[in-house]
């Protein structure tokens, strides 16, 4: 998992590159600022920060 997340890295940074080109470095950061801010949405959101403990685990045999 660990090299998928680190594996894209240069993937994002040549995205940001193109962007900050193309619109200008201020913008550029407010897209990716919009951007941190938007990816935490869906747990704010989620049953997850509604959980006090952790479920039990299904037993399988």
């Amino acid at each position: 998992m660990h090299l998928l997340f680190h594996g894209v890295l240069p993937l994002g940074a040549l995205a940001g590159g193109a962007i900050a080109q193309a619109l200008g470095m201020r913008r550029a950061l407010l897209i990716g600022a919009i951007g941190v801010l938007l990816s935490t949405m869906w747990l704010v959101f989620s049953p997850v920060r509604r959980l006090r403990e952790l479920p039990q685990p299904a037993v399988r045999w």
